[in-house]
């Protein structure tokens, strides 16, 4: 097909002097000559990309394990050759750049909020490691949409060949297996976790569980608080959504053998449930026991120190549950005025309005804190006008209608007792109803 290209006639155009004939003529040629570069990219993009295999896993040799790189050597543009770290320009820093147009895709587990402690650590090794630099430039162009139809793949391919090189030649020894060369083998799992290549994912999964296990054998125990947080996460993902992929070896690898059970959500929701029943029990019982009143009540600050503990430090998404399960407790046993659940139903509100990267599926947990704030909120408030019309608008976009499906949705979450549930129902009547 013949290339398209502008023309414009100004022959005998009125009003067009010399000068502004010769600005348009000017611009007409600028734009031909955009289209044919672009054309030109497209043709060696397309011819190019065939020599790069888009897989690269973690194998193991002999002599212990290696990133092993499975393309056909390929010249590279002048223009790539360098390092995005080598760049001195601040007004170009690489890494201002990735915070500033790929901040969801380079920040583990969805952290790393602005101005937070978690992003000036990340930030702080980004800039001591340059695989970390490479492997987020590289998850980057490869999963952002506006780099798909363009040279995105092609130099997310070069990049991350750059960041393997880079880790091959820190694993001969413990002490090269530092946080950033830790956190840039996590970052390209997570982008074969975001290609869908579980094959080659779950051998990255196994290699970096090795190297956690190599640096412990060192003496060097200390996990970086970002690994903590994709514990919780990966135990958010596993309890309440049951995530379809396994980070079992990682997992093993990276929990404290003295507290097996630290950034585990799962014994709060066993907690949680137990605690259920017994309040089901209690008021189902023929006498309303005193004693048994006084365990709920104790189970119930138990739980109320796990959850701080385990969740009280987190940001964002994470301090969000956190919120919503304290009022949970509250609402399962209630020892407080209903007043006094106004002020934590307005927390929970703003933490929900904070912008955060949500766990893949967490509709669902988010359905389940919305009810639980509009059972807490106060009646006729904003505040639960608020619970509701988000609670509505969540469930139409989920296509959710029938109370089967919503109590389904509960129990996947946490489940309540049912006098709570029978006040979840009165609050799904007045959305779906009105």
């Amino acid at each position: 097909m013949a290339p398209s290209f502008t023309f414009l006639n100004v022959s005998n155009a009125p009003g067009l002097g010399p000068k502004e004939a010769k600005q348009m003529r000017a611009h007409i040629t600028k734009t031909n000559f955009a289209k044919r570069r672009q054309r030109l990219a497209k043709e060696k993009q397309s011819n190019e990309i065939t020599q790069w295999s888009k897989d690269s896993t973690l194998t193991r040799p002999g002599e212990g394990w290696r990133l092993m790189q499975k393309w056909v050597e390929a010249a590279l543009d002048p223009g790539s050759d360098s390092q995005l770290t080598s760049m001195a320009d601040p007004i170009f820093s690489p890494i201002g750049y990735l915070l500033h147009n790929f901040r969801p895709l380079i920040f583990p587990a969805g952290t790393g909020a602005p101005g937070s402690a978690r992003e000036k650590e990340w930030i702080n090794l980004l800039e001591s490691e340059p695989a970390l630099v490479e492997a987020s430039v590289s998850i980057a162009l490869r999963h952002c949409p506006k780099h798909r139809n363009t040279c995105g793949p092609r130099e997310a391919a070069i990049r991350k060949g750059r960041a393997i090189k880079l880790i091959n030649q820190r694993l001969d020894t413990p002490a090269g297996l530092t946080d950033g060369v830790l956190g840039a083998v996590f970052t390209l799992t997570y982008a074969e976790l975001l290609g869908s290549d579980a094959e080659a994912r779950n051998v990255h999964v196994q290699g970096l569980a090795q190297m956690v296990r190599v640096r412990r054998s060192s003496g060097n125990n200390t996990i970086p608080l970002w690994f903590c947080d994709f514990l919780l996460y990966d135990s958010i993902g596993h309890t309440i959504f049951s995530a379809g992929y396994s980070n079992l070896p990682l997992i093993q690898a990276l929990r404290n053998e003295d507290d097996p059970d630290q950034a585990d959500v799962a014994k709060v929701r066993l907690g949680i449930n137990k605690l259920r029943q017994s309040i089901d029990e209690y008021y189902t019982s023929s006498a309303l026991r005193q004693d048994v009143a006084i365990v709920i009540g104790f189970e119930v600050e138990r739980l109320q120190f796990e959850i701080d503990t385990l969740l009280g430090n987190q940001e964002n998404y994470i301090r969000s549950l956190h919120n919503s399960l304290q009022l949970f407790l509250l609402l399962l046993w209630p020892v407080e005025e209903p007043s006094r659940l106004e002020v934590p139903a307005e927390e929970l509100k703003n933490a929900l309005l904070q912008p955060h990267i949500r766990l893949c599926s967490s509709a669902q947990l988010l359905v389940w804190q919305l009810f639980v704030g509009a059972a807490a909120a106060k009646q006729q408030s904003e505040t639960l006008a608020w619970f509701v019309t988000r609670l509505r608008e969540l469930l139409t976009s989920m296509s959710v209608t029938g109370w089967d499906k919503i109590l389904e949705i509960l129990t996947r979450a946490f489940t309540p007792d049912a006098r709570l549930l029978a006040r979840f129902k009165t609050i799904w009547q007045e959305v779906y109803y009105s």
